[in-house]
């Protein structure tokens, strides 16, 4: 009942449009890599500490930023990953749920309904919460366990550390108002990575509460105000106590290659532990326990290795002897990943076991039947709050099963895929996600340039999907959705991709998707999310990293190798192009296993010639690279890792590169966005939110306040039709927010006094009239959606008098344009959409 990490463990091969052909193996390693080197190498270590170091200096900081709020875009209508949930004891509606990297959320409706979700606010940087406690006898007070770990960091050689996976665990957070306000309780704000997996109560006495966490188990007496470690054995993964006799205490021990396991016994509250030698004491996985409600001396044990189920297990005499009910390979390929076994409140014979898919058996395990079909998702469009499949379809990667306290019939379950619940015993299913808006985003969220409603980005376990204007998106490529594009002349054109440089085209706006075969790519090392990218002035040239760099010319109809070159083992990560030379790009690579250094490149020949290795930037993994847009010679580039600057700026085509991170957090960097109509503008996106410069990097703020009290933030992507940031987050889904309403640091002494320019839409001429207070320079500056200066006025005014421009829109093609106004700095003072018939 909790718990694991990441990753469809499938992948699924894109035959035709939308047609999938699930291959049995876990991607979930391969995601933990992705995840973990960005942020480990060089060290091998997640500094969590740094996380919340930054949030306790940020958080006292009142935001000097002004204008609209954060817009949520969605998905609403398919969940993210869930790993934990609890049933308030009193209103049986009243439902708390865990995600992955989200928060924690809550539903009064039981999970039902549009908007039957929303995010708790604890008032600390809280992202994967594990495990969920509520006091059966104060149900006012509950404890969340943060933390998503799958070893132990100290127990594997540092190269091995990238399989930590977590999401920034911080201890235990205990409320006694109802989840209205947290304090600290287990207090691991100042320690590296560590994970809580499980919390209960003593249903005696329940003062007393145990914890099963990455470093042993932890046991307060006093309600969490005080803890004490009571057993040192590292990775204990669940907890279970005897409901009438709470001196008898069960723990699993393992994790992902762990060097400690097996199913463990305390007879005297948790003083000493000893081992169940009767049954298996060396998995590579982890085990689950459940005692049966109406006969607790009966519990049930489900073991597996890494990638298969050992067996479950069942003892009726609190686990002096133990019986083989099944080895039905439930957990498959995420044996230390995601599996659990419920037993039903008044029939001890009765249980649900679930793993990759949903089992029912009714005499104690013998007999097993099948219930779900993870492949059944539907594909296309589903209404937010509506089924995400038949009914014997649940999302694979099932974490946790629960059943409601106050009526056996209804089931529910937390997955890769969010919420599910059954009404009749675990027979039928549907899913109960409508709002539950905590995906997460890999890496692009790609908009149209001249279509606000159409967007594509690629979800861990949750497909690539497409954005329509509404809260609920559309799935159309399967598996873990990666990097996407949308051509910025054509949007018919709409490129997503699976993991390793699966990619896929569409040529009907992300409708159908057909694959690309990228020559001899698949033969080579690649990574996780491999790279493509459109070239901005010839969306026909495509680029795509393995170890070598591919080029197409005719939007990925046929491939060639652009140079034999390649940096030894690395694998291409990142690709940019220039917005006005389509042969100038540069990239970044990286080791998958962390045993090579990094680098960055720049090739002028389309990366036909040898590239150049670019000096004097950090030993760290460059995530993110983007080009000045009116600039070639301008390049940003972004760094993962910790105790190093993070952002970086060349101004001399490489020569030279410069750190702008000034008063930004140390904290893993992972995008990096330039306002294309005011390029002093910067954006960045790292491991706590989104931090804003209007000073071309000299200050930045901290913007993302809105949307939580931390989220990490995979990518920026730019909406030019609406002058909107979206950004795609690790854990909360996308969200969006008005450039022109962003100002920080307050408002400049207004010396312009201006009427928005008229008409608008326009035909064939556009006026604008305006008052200088006192003498200054202005420029106004007509921009199309790329952000290209088409016709720009500036002029010295003496100021007090009555100003008028007209611009002659005859021969300008019908679009959206912008138009921009600038003081003698650079600095903008107004932006107006412009919409010209």
């Amino acid at each position: 009942m909790k718990t694991c990490f990441p990753c469809l463990f499938f992948i699924l091969l894109i035959l035709s449009s939308c047609v999938e052909a699930p291959h049995e193996a876990s991607g979930a390693g391969q995601a933990m890599e992705y995840w973990s080197i960005q942020r480990t190498y060089p060290d091998g270590r997640i500094h969590s500490r740094k996380l919340q170091q930054a949030y306790r200096e940020w958080q006292p900081q009142l935001s000097l930023r002004s204008g609209e709020p954060w817009r949520a875009l969605g998905p609403k209508n398919v969940g993210g990953r869930t790993l934990s949930l609890a049933f308030h004891p009193n209103d049986p509606e009243l439902l708390f749920v865990g995600s992955a990297s989200g928060g924690l959320w809550v539903s009064h409706s039981g999970g039902k309904g549009t908007q039957a979700w929303e995010r708790v606010r604890t008032g600390f940087p809280v992202l994967g919460v594990s495990t969920i406690a509520i006091n059966p006898d104060r149900p006012e007070e509950i404890f969340i366990g943060t933390g998503e770990v799958y070893n132990h960091q100290a127990a594997r050689p540092a190269i091995d550390d990238r399989f930590h996976r977590g999401s920034y665990g911080m201890g235990i957070l205990r409320s006694r108002d109802g989840g209205q306000s947290w304090q600290v309780s287990l207090d691991w704000r100042n320690t590296d990575l560590r994970g809580v997996w499980k919390i209960i109560y003593n249903p005696l006495r329940s003062a007393t509460v145990l914890a099963a966490t990455t470093e042993g188990i932890f046991r307060s007496r006093d309600g969490g105000n005080t803890w004490r470690q009571i057993s040192d054995r590292i990775m204990a993964t669940d907890l279970e106590m005897h409901p009438l006799d709470t001196n008898v205490i069960y723990a699993s021990h393992g994790g992902y290659r762990s060097p400690e396991t097996g199913i463990y016994r305390s007879t005297d509250g948790g003083n000493s532990f000893e081992l169940l030698n009767s049954l298996p004491t060396q998995y590579s996985g982890k085990a689950m326990i459940s005692l049966a409600p109406s006969e607790p001396d009966w519990l049930y044990v489900s073991i597996a290795d890494n990638e298969s189920s050992i067996g479950l297990f069942r003892s009726i005499d609190r686990g002096d002897n133990w019986a083989l009910m099944n080895t039905e390979d439930v957990a498959k390929w995420q044996g230390w990943y995601a599996h659990d076994v419920a037993i039903h409140p008044r029939d001890p014979q009765r249980l649900v076991y679930v793993g990759i898919d949903t089992w029912t058996s009714g005499n104690g395990g013998k007999a097993l039947d099948q219930r779900t079909y993870w492949q059944l998702w539907t594909f296309g469009r589903t209404a937010v709050g509506a089924p995400e499949g038949p009914d014997n379809y649940v999302h694979a990667d099932i974490h946790g099963a629960y059943y409601h306290p106050d009526n056996d019939q209804r089931v529910f379950l937390v997955t890769d895929g969010g919420i599910f619940e059954s009404i009749n015993g675990g027979i039928t299913w549907t899913s109960r996600n409508g709002g539950y808006q905590t995906q997460q985003f890999y890496a692009d969220l790609a908009s149209a340039p001249r279509d606000s409603n159409l967007a594509i980005g690629g979800l861990q376990d949750n497909s690539t999907v497409v954005y329509n204007g509404t809260a609920a998106w559309a799935r159309r490529i399967g598996g873990d959705g990666m990097t996407a594009a949308i051509d910025p002349q054509d949007d018919q054109f709409i490129y997503g991709s699976l993991q390793n440089l699966n990619v896929l085209r569409s040529t009907d706006r992300g409708e159908t998707f057909r694959r690309l075969v990228i020559g001899n790519s698949a033969a080579e090392t690649r990574n996780f999310n491999s790279p493509f990218k459109l070239a901005p002035s010839r969306p026909t040239q495509l680029y795509a990293g393995a170890q070598r760099l591919y080029v197409s010319n005719n939007r990925g109809g046929t491939w060639e190798q652009a140079s034999s070159q390649k940096d030894g083992r690395n694998a291409i990560l990142k690709i940019a192009v220039s917005a006005s030379d389509p042969d100038l790009l540069y990239f970044s690579t990286n080791s998958l296993d962390g045993s090579q250094a990094p680098a960055v490149f720049k090739s002028t020949s389309g990366g036909r010639s040898s590239w150049q290795r670019m000096e004097g930037l950090p030993d760290r993994i460059c995530t993110d690279l983007e080009f000045h847009p009116n600039s070639q010679d301008t390049i940003f580039a972004v760094f993962g890792g910790y105790n190093s600057s993070h952002v970086f700026r060349t101004t001399n085509g490489g020569r030279n590169w410069t750190a702008i991170d000034r008063n930004l957090p140390d904290l893993p960097t992972n995008t990096i966005f330039i306002d294309p109509l005011h390029p002093g503008h910067l954006y960045i996106g790292n491991d706590l939110g989104v931090f804003a410069s209007q000073d071309n990097g000299q200050r930045w703020e901290w913007i993302s306040q809105d949307i939580a009290e931390a989220v990490m933030v995979m990518d920026l992507s730019y909406s030019p039709s609406n002058r909107k940031l979206r950004v795609a987050t690790h854990g909360l889904g996308a969200y969006e927010l008005a450039l022109d309403e962003l100002k920080l640091g307050g408002e400049p002494a207004g010396e312009l006094s201006l009427e928005a320019p008229y008409p608008n839409p326009a035909t064939d001429w556009l006026s604008v009239d305006f008052q200088v207070e006192n003498a200054s320079t202005y420029a106004f500056e007509l921009v199309d959606v790329n952000g290209r200066i088409l016709e720009r006025h500036r002029k010295a005014y003496l100021g007090g008098e009555q100003e008028k421009l007209r611009y002659n829109l005859r021969d300008r093609a019908a679009g959206v344009y912008w138009l921009v106004i600038r003081d003698d700095t650079g600095d903008f003072r107004r932006t107006f959409r412009i919409v010209k018939l």
